[in-house]
């Protein structure tokens, strides 16, 4: 297998790498086409940030530092309020970024989910999917168009904003999953289109009364296969992506504690085909078995709750291990 190298790359340009015959290391900075130019936003490597919040940062540098125009001592400033997210596929290739300012806050409890952060960040975010050159394959704006979450038949608007962002990563099958601070999910492709509709990792306890929130999180990791979670009431729960090319029959046998994430039928809905809904292993539009979606998700809850409050115990972080390496066929977590 041959793979080029690249040196000097720019993040974030768009166009082809001019080929060099005489090395086998090309100048990634080099395109035939110029750098995509956001006007509202301002690069620093693999950050991307607001121009306005620049403006405040450098105004303070000048003021209270006056370092004039250090860019590096300003780039230094802007890391101390802000986290850029970047994750690699599993084996090698694309890599995705995104800024985000630390926190918004607090949690659902707080008010902090889907507030505008303090810090002057601003509302949103670009998520940005490049390939190893550099080159930008996609630019997904956060928060989303027409943020909705399905729940059975009803639609509902949802607000969130950068700082809701706790985790980003891709499966081994090159799906990027997005993990926001309430355990909600998002998940797109290599060319930034939505692999499946918004859904929560954990629902809170009212969430049967409580439409569209989920619970707060302590953290949540990224495997090859999906994502695990641990919530802040110590309750856990494990998500595998899937996809046409895996067995029908191993969804069908999850747990009966289990949910399923499909996409919406276009017949079903005037969404577009890339919006889905949520619905129980028993719910079907035709039978699974025979006629598997070609990206779906099992969401399959853990009783760690219970145990951590029966024991008077609290987990502090989780590991994953994934099905093809655990003796149960099962993707295994470790608390």
């Amino acid at each position: 297998r041959r793979v080029r190298m690249y040196s000097d790359i720019i993040w974030g340009r768009k166009g082809k790498q001019a080929k060099s015959p005489k090395s086998s290391i090309s100048k990634a900075s080099t395109f035939s086409d110029s750098a995509e130019e956001n006007p509202d936003e301002e690069q620093f490597g693999l950050s991307w940030y607001p121009k306005s919040y620049v403006g405040i940062v450098r105004a303070h540098q000048n003021a209270v530092l006056g370092t004039g125009e250090d860019s590096f001592e300003l780039s230094r400033l802007l890391s101390t309020t802000t986290t850029t997210f970047v994750a690699g596929c599993p084996n090698g290739g694309p890599i995705a970024a995104v800024t985000a300012p630390l926190s918004t806050g607090g949690g659902s409890g707080g008010g902090g989910i889907g507030n505008v952060s303090t810090s002057g960040f601003g509302s949103r975010t670009t998520i940005r999917i490049m390939n190893n050159s550099g080159k930008l394959m996609a630019a997904i704006p956060f928060p989303p168009k027409d943020f909705s979450l399905f729940t059975g038949t009803q639609q509902i608007q949802i607000h969130r904003s950068p700082g809701d962002i706790i985790a980003i990563g891709f499966t081994s099958r090159c799906v990027l999953v997005v993990v926001l601070r309430d355990s909600l999910v998002l998940s797109y492709d290599l060319l930034g289109k939505r692999v499946l509709p918004p859904f929560f990792a954990l629902i809170d306890r009212n969430g049967e009364r409580n439409l569209g929130k989920g619970m707060d999180l302590l953290e949540a990791r990224i495997f090859e296969g999906g994502v695990a979670v641990l919530g802040v009431d110590m309750s856990s729960a494990v998500v595998e992506f899937l996809d046409e090319h895996d067995d029908p029959s191993y969804a069908d046998e999850a747990d009966v504690t289990s949910r399923r994430i499909v996409p919406l039928m276009p017949s079903q809905s005037d969404q577009s085909p890339s919006d889905g809904k949520e619905g129980k292993l028993s719910a079907s539009a035709s039978p699974f078995f025979l006629a598997p979606p070609p990206h779906y998700a099992i969401i399959t809850p853990l009783p760690t709750a219970m145990y951590s409050r029966s024991n008077h115990i609290a987990f502090r972080c989780i590991a994953i291990l994934p099905r093809q390496y655990a003796p149960s066929c099962r993707p295994e977590l470790f608390l």
